[in-house]
């Protein structure tokens, strides 16, 4: 391994530090193959996955793979990160690929203990149904963070039941499903976890069912969603699931995007706003460079206020990712272009930072460290002369 990298790295993370002291072996053979001077390919991804769990029918076994490749890939994120090699767009969308690979096969692997127990989950028009998993936030806009959790939602298209000896209700079965597939990611065990799951943004939130039914979404939306949950469906996008899911997904974008443009949106804007700025305040978090004044949630409220009051009418507006919103936004005179560019620069360096933070300790942090030791080493790895 290169010296010069290899030690700009282990300054910019201890968590770095901690997985080359487990597994040099398997970190060096990754590094034979490219020197990390490359992005991964959403294909190279996938069998890189796929390779690490073949054949793997032990559940404690596949958890440890999954582990373990995660760990390899974190060490050659943060390298590439810290030495400059890789930029925002392309490391965002490197995670989230790893991430809908985990999800599919998760959801693979936890499948066929459940038809052995209850037989297939069948709809009352006869179809095998699937679990549908709906990616929200910056999974869904394929923006993840290099420790970022994962929102999920789960549905299924049609009621029914399953037809083994314990019969069980499609909703029953795709909970169970669901729960697996949440466990498999999310349990730490002494190789650590894959990602950590959040499931609060489905309907209703916490201690509602986790699976909920296409009809039943469709009322839930039209009937009780509010103004807050347009704001996160911008981002959903079906992970998993075929033919069910894009028709679930289409079934929400008129909730999302009204055909009009939308003036009720303003108001409801404005109070959103308003929450978050106390919510700032009553926490205490103006270091948080994501949620703090002038943070990363700011530029994103910014390009979705602009969504979902014109994406109605403007479908190019209706982009999940944050930039090409922005862009578009510049392109139909919505914002003029010297206010694209800064928040396209300030959003990038950002991010950037977000990255740093996150890689010292593999935590799910946006704040900005107060020990000088680490503040330094943020300091390097971005190449500033100093804190200020």
């Amino acid at each position: 391994m290169n010296a010069e990298q290899l030690q700009k790295t282990l300054h910019a993370s201890q968590y770095a530090e901690q997985v080359l002291g487990l597994h040099q072996i398997a970190l060096e053979q990754d590094y034979a193959v490219d020197g990390f001077q490359k992005s991964l390919s959403t294909q190279q991804i996938q069998q890189l996955v796929y390779d690490n769990l073949l054949d793997i029918q032990d559940e404690m076994a596949w958890m440890k793979a999954l582990r373990i490749l995660r760990a390899r890939l974190m060490f050659r994120w943060i390298w590439q990160d810290a030495n400059q090699l890789t930029d925002v767009v392309t490391l965002t969308r490197e995670l989230s690929d790893f991430a809908d690979v985990s999800i599919v096969a998760a959801k693979a692997f936890a499948l066929p203990p459940l038809i052995a127990k209850h037989g297939e989950p069948i709809g009352y028009h006869g179809d095998v149904q699937d679990l549908i998993v709906i990616g929200m936030g910056k999974l869904g806009a394929q923006e993840l963070n290099l420790s970022s959790d994962i929102d999920l939602i789960f549905a299924f298209d049609e009621q029914g039941e399953t037809n083994g000896r314990k019969c069980i209700d499609v909703q029953q079965f795709c909970i169970l499903w669901g729960q697996k597939l949440i466990y498999l990611l999310d349990h730490i065990t002494a190789d650590g976890f894959v990602f950590r799951v959040d499931m609060r943004l489905r309907p209703w939130g916490d201690g509602s069912a986790l699976a909920i039914s296409h009809v039943a979404l469709e009322k839930y939306l039209s009937q009780h969603g509010r103004e807050w949950e347009r704001y996160a469906w911008i981002k959903a996008r079906i992970i998993t699931s075929g033919k069910d899911g894009d028709d679930l997904l289409e079934m929400t974008r008129p909730f999302v995007f009204r055909k009009y443009v939308d003036y009720t949106a303003f108001e409801a804007m404005r109070e959103m706003k308003a929450m978050i700025e106390r919510e700032v305040a009553r926490r205490n978090i103006a270091d948080d460079i994501k949620l703090g004044a002038g943070g990363i949630r700011e530029v994103e409220f910014i390009v979705q206020v602009f969504q979902l009051i014109y994406g109605g009418s403007k479908l190019e507006l209706q982009d999940r990712q944050c930039l090409v919103s922005l862009r578009h936004l510049g392109e139909v005179g919505l914002l003029d272009h010297q206010s694209v560019l800064d928040l396209e620069d300030a959003y990038l360096f950002l991010r950037r930072v977000e990255h740093a933070i996150q890689a010292l300790n593999d935590q799910q942090t946006q704040s900005l460290p107060t020990e000088p030791e680490l503040r330094q080493r943020i300091t390097d790895t971005l190449g500033f002369t100093d804190w200020d």
